[in-house]
């Protein structure tokens, strides 16, 4: 939303400003009005405070957890901290969209087709199920109520959970419980 934001305000303002009269005094406090009301609003949302998660202690607990880790598969919550770590992620929040994609007829122009999505999609979810089969993520992040990758219960058969924690989403106005899991012994 805050993208769609940066993009709708600008041209929203510029025809605000050609359909203003400027020889009208009104007009101009008006205009005047309506951008400090952006500004206060934009403080009041947009808060660049939100963005330091990492200063609570299960977001530096998850970090500490990302930061150990070598091959880990993640929760979207953790995405830009496996960048960070120079770990590629293999759920980026918006992977999702791609499973849940409905059937359309294809056209070169728009991308590959949609057997294609849905077999490129089926394949890689079937190598994330058989790299955790094998145990080789040395942390599996799942996230509770949320669209994981993999199953839980195969995560279950295989991995141990060492921890949850519980992660506030200030931006979203959302809490997401977090489950920590590291491999059993074979």
């Amino acid at each position: 939303m805050t993208y769609a934001y940066q993009l709708v305000l600008p041209p929203f303002i510029l025809w605000v400003c050609h359909k203003l009269n400027s020889k009208n005094r009104f007009s101009i406090i008006a205009l005047g009005l309506l951008l400090v009301n952006l500004l206060m609003l934009e403080n009041i949302l947009l808060k660049p405070v939100f963005l330091r998660q990492s200063d609570s202690v299960a977001w530096h607990a998850l970090y500490t957890y990302v930061a150990d880790s070598k091959n880990a598969a993640n929760s979207p919550a953790v995405a830009s901290a496996l960048i960070q770590a120079g770990i590629l992620p293999i759920d980026s929040g918006q992977t999702e969209y791609y499973y849940s994609i409905r059937s359309y007829s294809n056209n070169k122009l728009v991308g590959p087709g949609y057997e294609t999505i849905k077999a490129n999609g089926a394949a890689y979810r079937k190598s994330i199920q058989e790299a955790v089969s094998h145990r080789q993520f040395d942390r599996v992040f799942t996230t509770n109520d949320y669209g994981n990758l993999v199953d839980p219960k195969l995560i279950s058969e295989y991995y141990i959970q060492v921890d949850t924690l519980t992660i506030d989403m200030p931006q979203a106005h959302q809490t997401w419980v977090i489950g920590v899991w590291e491999p059993q012994e074979k």
